[in-house]
């Protein structure tokens, strides 16, 4: 593996200026109530170590301590140009597998970009003399036309006063992880108009219902107003340009329209009326809608994302970090270690593919909220799905 990121870097200046590269050999495993022994470490502290929790069937793993992330959150909190803006972290496990973990600043690239980049590596390690897909930079292709104009109203950006209620991010963040396979989605699509049902993407629905179970679980006031902002690049659907971006093109080419309503209206309607909100929202994203984030940008001086009572989802499905392989074969996890907390960007949530121990194909959400919320989210969730059991 190591031999392989000399040829990747050479097609990629802006990967090799930025990357700093952590081997870590054999720490401690525990699989099935059995420990493993713990080897040396290359570069890495092994006093410094941390237990991570992986998703059903695959046990939980002690690794060194993920102290580049610590200080990479140092690093990021100087100038831009003094960051790490990649980090990659191999942890080699006893049993003859390993956990490739990378860190990036979003700066350099969005989710496809960096999947782009990791498959780069996998191809040479596998014996290709260079990637399949070159990377291209082409980056004018989405800045502000000239002059700029705002075509639509924003409100993932539109700035409001905060309500003294919204105390989430002040709480102590608990992780939490729900899979959703062929059942569960079948499930809450029999909750559904038949119109809906047949004509919403497992996304839309599993996004409709992910909103309203946290909602509930926030117990906010029913008058204070909601947001749900998803990414949606414009790589792919309709937000996909009428003259495609470069296959190669690893920049961030994603936007976030929002829907927004109350807490009371989402919470005491059926979930067919989140969904709606969210298939509503996902049609303004088109490409004129892309140029229209770019133009705002522009004129109003890079304005934040609103993340006071925002709920913000990512799906990494089609990141293709599922399809790598480094010659052992393809992953039995790709997906995010955990959602970060209120200490990164709060109200965070993931889909990422998943195979369980059934064999079962589907997602699993990763969500970050307050312990006692993440209690009462799982009862709203269990009772949609048993709801739809009981034929209601």
């Amino acid at each position: 593996m190591n031999l392989s990121f000399s040829p990747t870097l050479m097609t990629n200046k802006v990967y090799a200026s930025t990357i700093q590269w952590f081997s870590c050999f054999l720490i401690n495993l525990q699989w099935q109530g059995k420990t493993l022994s713990m080897s040396s470490g290359k570069r890495c502290p092994k006093h410094l170590c941390s237990i991570i929790h992986l998703p059903e069937g695959l046990g939980k793993v002690i690794v060194a301590n993920l102290w580049w992330i610590a200080l990479a959150k140092v690093y990021c909190s100087l100038k831009l140009m003094q960051t790490l803006h990649l980090t990659i972290l191999v942890t080699r496990l006893k049993c003859g597998g390993f956990i490739f973990a990378t860190r990036v600043n979003h700066t350099l690239c969005d989710g496809c970009g960096i999947g782009q980049f990791i498959k780069a590596i996998a191809e040479i390690a596998q014996g290709a003399s260079n990637p399949s897909i070159p990377p291209v930079w082409c980056r004018e292709l989405l800045c502000a036309r000239d002059p700029p104009r705002v075509t639509f109203i924003h409100h993932e950006y539109k700035q409001v006063p905060l309500d003294n209620d919204d105390k989430t991010v002040f709480l102590k963040p608990s992780q939490a992880s729900f899979f959703f396979g062929p059942k569960e989605i079948d499930a809450l699509r029999c909750l559904l108009p038949r119109h809906l049902a047949q004509s919403s993407t497992t996304f839309d629905i599993l996004t409709a219902c992910l909103w309203r179970c946290r909602t509930v679980a926030l117990q906010w006031n029913p008058n204070k107003k909601v947001r749900l902002m998803y990414a949606i690049n414009a790589r792919f659907e309709n937000c996909r340009f009428n003259r495609p971006l470069p296959q190669g093109y690893y920049g961030n080419a994603f936007v976030f329209p929002a829907a927004v309503c109350s807490v009371g209206m989402l919470c005491q309607r059926p979930l067919s009326y989140a969904l709606e909100l969210v298939k509503e929202s996902k049609k303004k994203a088109t490409e004129e809608y892309v140029h229209s984030v770019a133009d705002l940008m522009a004129i109003k001086g890079r304005p934040d994302v609103i993340l006071e009572g925002s709920l913000l989802v990512s799906d990494i499905t089609k990141c293709g970090f599922r399809d790598v392989d480094f010659g052992w074969g393809k992953p039995l996890y790709s997906g995010l270690a955990d959602t970060g907390g209120p200490e990164d960007i709060p109200g965070v949530s993931y889909f990422v593919p998943y195979t369980n121990s059934k064999g079962e194909h589907g997602r699993v959400l990763l969500i970050c909220l307050p312990e006692e919320a993440i209690k009462r989210f799982e009862q709203e969730l269990n009772g949609i799905l048993q709801s739809s059991d009981q034929g209601y």
